[in-house]
């Protein structure tokens, strides 16, 4: 049944996509097409350069949830600070890429303490 479903969300994206394209609905299905055919296989037993690897995507993947749940405050946070201390004045591209890189860093921390 679900084969025949994504078969059929194919050809309605094929089928709308002669209007406008949307490269994002292309995306999500082929990411269900992914997750139809592997999205059941289990890690390695023993997989021995990978063990790292492996442990770093069991670590985010159990965090990731909270993260996206915490996230928008630490932007929003980071937008206030930008504008309520006047950085915008100076239009550095630096700047906000720091501010990027710490709202970052923080929804990391934070997701981790909420988990």
């Amino acid at each position: 049944m679900a084969r025949i479903s994504l078969v059929l969300i194919g050809i309605v994206i094929v089928i709308s996509s002669f209007q406008q394209v949307w490269l994002r609905n292309f995306l999500a299905w082929f990411v269900a097409i992914a997750l139809l055919f592997w999205g059941s296989a289990t890690y390695p037993a023993h997989a021995h350069g990978k063990a790292l690897f492996l442990k770093a995507i069991s670590w985010g993947s159990k965090r990731s949830y909270c993260a996206f749940l915490i996230h928008f405050a630490f932007i929003l946070l980071a937008n206030t600070l930008y504008i309520a201390l006047g950085l915008h004045i100076y239009e550095s591209g630096v700047l906000a890429i720091a501010l990027m890189v710490a709202v970052v860093a923080s929804s990391v921390l934070a997701a981790n303490y909420l988990y």
